[in-house]
């Protein structure tokens, strides 16, 4: 009775997916789901970083980490927040525990160098919706959206 939007497999059985209003996690191979502790938001992305470490993005800019398998969830950004800009947030990654990107709308790219806890804007380079954002091969940060856009986010390392 929902819509789900993107799915993370840890290993053989274990594997989280989120759509509208939900994060769920199997520890089955899929035959039963658990509820997870992200509320309030269209969840938009799922980037695992390791196996015990996931990040969650929504279409209200909450973003949401566990760092134990989803066992206890930290709300990075509140999306609910009316003291902080509103974001439409698509996709997140991080490259380590402490710097990570999310993308959205109108071209949106925003930051953190702490593991979260701060988030800054990149400077804007299009108006496109940004959907999805990965790392190359060679470390460039590569985001892709609306109208074939593909683009490379130079970054500091």
């Amino acid at each position: 009775g929902y819509e789900l939007n993107d799915i993370a497999i840890a290993n053989s059985t274990a594997a989280y997916i989120s759509g509208y209003g939900i994060v769920q996690k199997t520890t089955d191979g899929g035959k039963s789901w658990r509820l997870q502790n992200p509320v309030d938001d269209n969840f938009t992305a799922l980037h695992l970083r390791t196996e015990q470490e996931l990040w969650v993005c929504g279409i209200g800019g909450s973003i949401f980490h566990t760092n134990d398998g989803g066992n206890n969830w930290k709300r990075q950004r509140n999306g609910n927040d009316v003291t902080k800009p509103k974001y439409e947030l698509h996709d997140i990654y991080f490259i380590d525990g402490q710097r990570g990107w999310a993308v959205g709308k109108n071209g949106l790219v925003i930051y953190s160098e702490d593991g979260g806890n701060n988030w800054s804007r990149f400077d804007k380079f299009t108006n496109e919706i940004l959907r999805s954002i990965t790392i190359a091969g060679d470390g460039t940060l590569i985001t892709v959206g609306d109208k074939g856009s593909i683009f490379k986010l130079h970054i500091k390392n």
